[in-house]
């Protein structure tokens, strides 16, 4: 079946979860050291969550599609021929909205990984009724589990299928895995039925859910504060922004305070080489270029840690994403965007780099308290009540400008009120929130959200890309092209069930 691979590499993992010694997990007990130790306290089960999770595998969300699919992203003709060696087909395939390349790419990897994660969900939920524990322990797990199987199933929703509507509930969904067994229909339901189920996980996992606040340095473990922010940002998807708004005043009730990035540090600097006429610059690096995981768990302001990984370790920021800062006082630009850091030194072409992690691997896609202030911010405007919804990223504003030099957003509209907010959750979370903005922005009430993604690059194919035949890509946020193709190998180890997206 469809998940084979996918189990397999669970099956490993969950066996080195239960095998690892006292001290480094979080057992109370010592589990058998086999790799066919049998599941019987919950304790096991709360231990494969977190042992995953801290060392970042529950954690990290492979998503090519993010790094260079949408208008985030801007890689010039002139780029890419000064190195054509950089630029594999089997991601340029998402900048060129190439929906054939994309079903067949080993870079189409969100969805095995995504399943993988379910697969673990499904571990701790089926096996709950016959291992031992307190009536708390085993309510903690099944928080943890359910709420990742949301997650995970809503990244899937996100990307995988057309955007959420009432006139789109009767298409395709996901495939609801919601068990462990290889017997398990494996055909997506109807996109109606996935948000159903994502819902009906999400509630069990509130019902289930004790830890008021985020708990510190581990906040892949679920908290009261996260659901609620969980439920703000999937009802700002399916556009009920009267439920996001009570939501997202519930999650910032709890949430942590804002992390100021004026106490930010200049890091490491290199020299990039004089090269084709371009003189001989610095390139100095915020001191999160050289954060370790473990740095990045105390970020002050996660509410649920998830983090887009891109392997390339080359965010390219298209001229708009760039223009949309002030250069000289947004530190997240001042900090966080390269300037001649393509970290390809060898590349005779001035580009910048978006790098806010671990030398450009990682960027936010989880919840923090910013994304829960701009959830509330845009569902004010969106509901009329624009001016003070301005005034809600007044203090995020603070936090990211140098001192003293942050002004009030300001507008005389609502249409004005709430293209400044949008522009501000772009600065704010470019690349990993931007393709399921762009998707839910097409079927709003309104058009003055409408985002088409427009550009110009090369013809590509599964052997690689054509740099004699130019193309100009115009996409729009309802296009099915954005309902990304499940990948051909999947589909192909479920002997057909699971349906593709039609690419037109």
């Amino acid at each position: 079946k469809v998940m084979k691979i996918n189990i397999l590499k669970t099956s490993l993992l969950l066996a080195a979860a239960l095998s690892v010694t006292a001290c480094d997990s979080f057992l109370d007990e010592q589990p058998s050291a086999s790799s066919n130790a049998p599941i019987t306290s919950v304790s096991q089960l709360l231990s494969l969550y977190d042992y995953a999770s801290e060392f970042n595998s529950h954690v990290q969300e492979d998503d090519y599609v993010g790094a260079n699919l949408t208008d985030d992203t801007g890689i010039p003709t002139d780029l890419y021929k000064a190195a054509p060696s950089q630029f594999q087909a089997g991601s340029m395939c998402f900048y060129a909205v190439e929906s054939s390349v994309m079903a067949t790419t080993i870079m189409n990897n969100t969805w095995s990984r995504e399943y993988s994660k379910m697969f673990v969900a499904n571990t701790i939920i089926t096996n709950m009724p016959s291992v031992s524990g307190t009536e708390t322990e085993k309510n903690e797990a099944l928080c943890n589990a359910y709420f990742m199987r949301a997650w995970s199933l809503f990244k899937l929703a996100t990307i995988y299928c057309l955007p959420y509507s009432e006139a789109n509930r009767s298409k395709l969904g996901l495939s609801l895995r919601l068990g462990t067994l290889f017997t398990e229909d494996v055909s997506r339901c109807t996109l109606g039925e996935t948000f159903d189920q994502i819902l009906s996980d999400l509630a069990k996992a509130d019902e289930l859910c004790a830890e008021q606040n985020v708990p510190s340095g581990k906040a892949w473990r679920v908290s009261k504060c996260a659901v609620y922010a969980f439920y703000a940002r999937l009802y700002m998807y399916m556009n009920d922004y009267d439920k996001a708004l009570g939501y997202a005043d519930k999650a910032l009730a709890l949430a942590p305070a804002l992390f100021d990035y004026n106490t930010l540090k200049w890091g490491t600097s290199q020299m990039y080489p004089a090269a084709d006429g371009m003189p001989e610059q610095e390139i100095r690096y915020c001191e999160t270029n050289s954060w370790n995981m473990q740095k990045i768990y105390q970020w002050k302001e996660w509410v649920f840690i998830r983090l887009q990984y891109s392997g390339l370790q080359w965010f390219i920021p298209s001229q708009q994403l760039v223009d949309s800062y002030d250069h000289d006082h947004d530190m997240r630009f001042v900090y966080f965007y390269n300037e001649h850091g393509n970290r390809r030194f060898f590349v005779p072409y001035d580009a910048y780099r978006y790098n806010p992690f671990s030398d450009g691997c990682y960027t936010i896609s989880g919840l923090t308290t910013s994304s829960i202030m701009l959830d509330k911010a845009e569902c004010m405007a969106r509901k009329g009540e624009w001016q003070a919804a301005l005034q809600v990223l007044t203090p995020l504003r603070q936090a990211r400008y140098a001192t003293g030099t942050a002004t009030p957003l300001t507008a005389t509209t609502q249409q004005e009120a709430l293209k400044q907010i949008l522009a501000e959750r772009r600065r704010e979370f470019p690349f990993a929130l931007r393709l399921m903005d762009i998707k839910r922005f097409a079927v709003s009430e309104t058009t003055d959200d409408d985002v088409t993604i427009d550009r110009d690059f090369f013809k590509v194919t599964e052997t690689g890309i054509d740099d004699g035949t130019p193309v100009h890509i115009t996409v729009k946020g309802d296009s099915p092209k954005l309902a990304i193709p499940v990948p051909v190998l999947d589909i192909q180890n479920s002997k057909g069930v699971i349906e593709q997206n039609p690419f037109e």
